[in-house]
């Protein structure tokens, strides 16, 4: 049961929630005051009292409790129906990961990765059906295999050039990832941001 502060003695009154119950129907327990009794905000300014609803930009989303950032941004991952960009300071919701604009996108080097190899996943000259790069072809691409390897690579723990993110002080976090990919007609390295997903090609190798 919820307790009701009175307002002549100041103590504390348990009221039952029962439907069609009224606070005012019940009389302090302590001092038998009847009308007293007062809820736990009752007096107080509301934290919220002058402040405006918002809709989020990118998913139209009503809130009070919106970001501006201050890039013009795009959503994290492109989940939307309208991807951007936003210009900075647009309200942003609290689904919302706010990516800046500037970064290039995963499946943008992706597309020019199939124009010059050919589709992911698809066996080729020499090659099984599979959309990953095997060891020995990361190994030729300069790129780490095995997390031993991946650990002391300097470039998992660079600062993103487009959002700043950084690994954590923490000597286990990295900034980015390496993604390993095997087309028709060859092999690609990729770093990824895991701030913003900021995508930039580190090694190719035509098979």
């Amino acid at each position: 049961m919820p307790a009701y502060r009175c307002s002549q003695c100041g103590k504390h009154t348990n009221v039952p929630s029962t439907r069609g119950s009224r606070i005012k129907d019940h009389p302090c327990e302590h001092c038998g005051t009847e009308g007293t009794l007062q809820g736990a905000t009752a007096g107080r300014t509301s934290k919220n009292a002058g402040r405006s609803y918002q809709r989020c930009a990118a998913c139209d989303r009503r809130g009070l409790d919106h970001t501006h950032p201050r890039f013009a941004r795009e959503p994290k991952y492109g989940y939307t129906a309208r991807p951007g960009p936003y210009p900075a300071g647009s309200p942003a919701c609290w689904r919302e990961e706010p990516a800046p604009a500037a970064r290039t996108r995963h499946q943008t080097v992706h597309r020019e990765l199939v124009a010059r190899y050919g589709e992911r996943g698809l066996g080729g000259p020499g090659q099984p059906g599979t959309a990953w790069a095997s060891d020995d072809e990361q190994r030729r691409m300069g790129v780490p295999v095995g997390w031993d390897e991946t650990w002391v690579d300097p470039r998992l723990r660079e600062v993103c050039e487009v959002c700043g993110h950084r690994p954590a002080d923490d000597g286990r976090s990295c900034s980015h990832h390496v993604g390993a990919y095997r087309f028709e007609r060859g092999a690609a390295a990729v770093l990824v941001c895991e701030g913003c997903q900021h995508t930039r090609l580190i090694a190719e190798l035509a098979i």
